[in-house]
């Protein structure tokens, strides 16, 4: 199944479907069958619906690749080097650095 994904993430335009795929794909694991890229992006964008009181939500990375590993049956534990499947686990990256103003600064 993983060849059939790859496939399909050759031909797909769709970003949010290119993001999932390459994450998936690097994993390097068998993904379960009849899984698409096209139904994980609507599982994950259904799932982040729902924790959008009022219509707006922002989503951690995390827990949207968490939710494709849940969608194609991928192992919790991602590889070495790849996303923490708990947000709480992670660590800002060591080459980032972080700014410290308002919004009303920029106005």
């Amino acid at each position: 199944m993983l060849k059939d994904l790859k496939k399909e993430l050759q031909t797909t335009k769709n970003p949010l479907e290119k993001a999932l795929g390459q994450y998936i794909v690097g994993l390097g694991q068998e993904v379960k069958e009849k899984t698409t890229l096209k139904g994980c992006a609507k599982a994950v964008t259904e799932k982040a619906k729902g924790q959008a009181p009022g219509g707006c939500a922002m989503v951690e990375d995390v827990a949207v690749y968490s939710w494709a590993r849940e969608y194609f049956g991928v192992a919790a534990g991602a590889p070495a080097g790849k996303l923490s499947q708990n947000p709480g686990e992670m660590s800002p990256p060591k080459n980032v650095t972080f700014l410290d103003f308002s919004l009303e600064d920029l106005l």
